[in-house]
């Protein structure tokens, strides 16, 4: 009996290991939607971005996932279209032009991302509008001014409460400002970017801004942003990222946790055959 207790315990110590150990390895990764409209998964750690298929639509500029299904917007001037994507293929699906609810007026997008079963979303406007609309994209809705002109990057943080949205200032030294607003429309200014924020998204307290070409990672807080870090995006063959949203993370086992698997595995054997001359 205390073999078997001692086993069971190596089993559970060596499965905890692996779990560690995968969830330390695993890079994140993001799905993608490109200027030349294509469709594909970006490694926010390497920058490494591999396409999946044509979108069919150029421009997308906001991802974001409800209820397991990926959804974007593009940025047309007489109107976004709202699209479902297909995650295997990349094909985006024409739900609806975004309209306004209240007064039937088309609706622009410049960015956006998902808060639970919402699509939130800036528009291209000098003085940029916040906009919601459910997961058809009929009916939508302005929130309110932002007072700023946005440049695309709109992330929302781990509360689920607080979208962070990139304000294009022109400033080549200082970058796009950052602000956070909570979803019911109040704006908080936040930091100097240090350079242009076209998209993103963010992972527990790190925002990962991308500009185009390569990804900034910062520590980002309710009312403060300190810079990380930069990657260059590869694989793009000349095109941008324009629109990004969170992917699950692909995790390759390292050896050592397979060694644990194989250690483990051993040792169920040792017990089942202990238990089979115990039985004989």
């Amino acid at each position: 009996m205390r073999f078997l207790r001692t086993v069971t315990l190596f089993i559970a110590t060596a499965l905890l290991t692996l779990g560690l150990s995968r969830s330390a390895s695993a890079d994140l990764f993001a799905y993608a939607a490109t200027a030349n409209g294509d469709f594909g998964k970006l490694d926010l750690d390497s920058g490494a971005y591999t396409s999946i298929g044509p979108s069919g639509v150029t421009s997308i500029v906001g991802l974001g996932s409800i209820g397991g299904t990926l959804y974007g917007v593009d940025n047309s001037p007489d109107g976004a279209g709202f699209y479902s994507i297909s995650t295997a293929t990349g094909a985006a699906t024409l739900l609806a032009t975004l309209v306004d609810g209240s007064t039937g007026a088309p609706i622009t997008a410049y960015g956006g991302t998902t808060a639970g079963s919402s699509f939130y979303g800036v528009t291209q406007e000098a003085l940029a509008n916040l906009f919601t609309t459910g997961p058809t994209g009929s009916p939508a809705f302005l929130i309110n001014s932002l007072g700023f002109s946005a440049d695309g990057l709109v992330a929302l943080d781990a509360s689920g409460m607080n979208l962070y949205v990139s304000e294009f200032t022109g400033d080549p030294f200082n970058g796009d400002e950052l602000h956070r607003i909570n979803i019911d429309g109040t704006i908080h200014d936040v930091g100097p970017l240090g350079q242009q924020a076209i998209t993103g998204l963010i992972d527990g307290t790190t925002l990962y801004a991308i500009d185009g070409n390569t990804i900034f990672t910062y520590t980002v807080g309710l009312s403060s942003v300190v810079g990380i870090g930069s990657t260059t995006i590869t694989g793009l063959e000349g095109d941008q990222v324009f629109a990004v949203a969170a992917a699950p993370a692909t995790v390759v086992p390292e050896p050592g946790s397979l060694a644990i698997v194989g250690l483990a595995m051993l040792a169920a054997g040792v017990v089942h055959a202990r238990r089979r001359r115990q039985t004989a």
